[in-house]
């Protein structure tokens, strides 16, 4: 972003702004961004991966804007939401998995999403190669298997 692009983000209504790694962008820009969203009675959504007290921030008047502002942190899934990401994820591989190999894989897999969509795709790949359904016992072969390296959340994401 760049304090060239801002009038054109206020052309069309409503005026919706989102800036996806606001702690990566020009401080001079995200300044100008945040007033012409007041001015132009605009909403302005930013993300960033790093919780705002972590920000080195020169500008005052940008620090104060930003700490004045609502923050939502966004957490690891919990598991009916990661249990109903794999049920989707099998569903879109044509398989149907068994409720006791879900919450057998929810207790022991990672709490993201790349998780559950790299077992679904490893557990897909298995049960074609064994010419059987994806049971326990597969996902137990699967989840001790060293080639399948697990997948840590980022658990520092938020949302400003």
């Amino acid at each position: 972003m760049t304090e060239a692009m801002l009038p054109h983000l206020f052309d069309k209504v409503p005026r919706q702004v989102a800036i996806d790694d606001a702690d990566r962008a020009p401080e001079h820009a995200l300044l100008h961004l945040f007033n012409s969203c007041i001015e132009h009675e605009g909403s302005l959504l930013i993300t960033a991966c790093r919780p705002l007290g972590s920000w080195r921030i020169a500008l005052g008047d940008l620090r104060s804007r930003l700490r004045a502002a609502p923050i939502v942190e966004i957490g690891a899934p919990d598991d009916a939401l990661l249990g109903a990401v794999l049920i989707k994820q099998f569903a879109d591989r044509q398989l149907r998995v068994a409720p006791d190999v879900i919450a057998y894989l929810l207790k022991r897999i990672d709490r993201s999403f790349a998780a559950v969509e790299k077992i679904a795709a490893q557990l897909d790949g298995a049960a074609l190669s064994d010419g059987g359904p994806v049971t326990i016992p597969l996902a137990r072969k699967v989840l001790t298997d060293p080639s399948c390296q697990p997948l840590s959340p980022r658990s520092d994401w938020a949302v400003t």
